[in-house]
């Protein structure tokens, strides 16, 4: 675990899936940040959305909020590429999203919910706007 993982004390299980990554200024990393509480009947659009998006320097941080229903065992088996936890409190979606952003190494964080379904193209569509933008 890294130095970040040892010092969070909530977090009690930790599975990491690394992936090639081709990264540069014009294809930066993108943090795909997800808490999930009893979210497992939702998990396969999810995934399957995440996943196969047409960007491909993603890392997912999914959080297992103390769920009931097997969420973190199946996040594990559908992730390509990024970190699941499994915290011992359900904390709420806000300091959820803090948890994940801690672990996250993107220069963008996209904050996305366990019940979304994605275009294949959006994380593509949306750095593109972030790198031209000025501001």
């Amino acid at each position: 675990m890294s130095g970040l993982m040892q010092q969070d004390l909530a977090i009690t299980e930790y599975f990491e899936k690394l992936c090639p990554l081709n990264i540069t200024d014009i294809y930066p990393l993108v943090s795909i940040i997800t808490p999930a509480y009893n979210n497992i009947k939702f998990s396969e659009k999810y995934f399957e959305s995440v996943n196969n998006q047409t960007y491909k320097n993603i890392e997912v941080i999914y959080s297992d909020q103390s769920a009931k229903d097997g969420t973190y065992a199946d996040a594990v088996s559908k992730l390509k590429c990024g970190k699941i936890l499994k915290v011992n409190v359900d904390e709420g979606c806000g300091a959820g999203n803090n948890r994940c952003v801690r672990q996250a190494s993107g220069k963008f964080v996209f904050l996305l919910g366990p019940d979304t379904k994605m275009e294949s193209d959006c994380v593509q569509n949306l750095v593109k706007i972030a790198l031209n933008d000025e501001n």
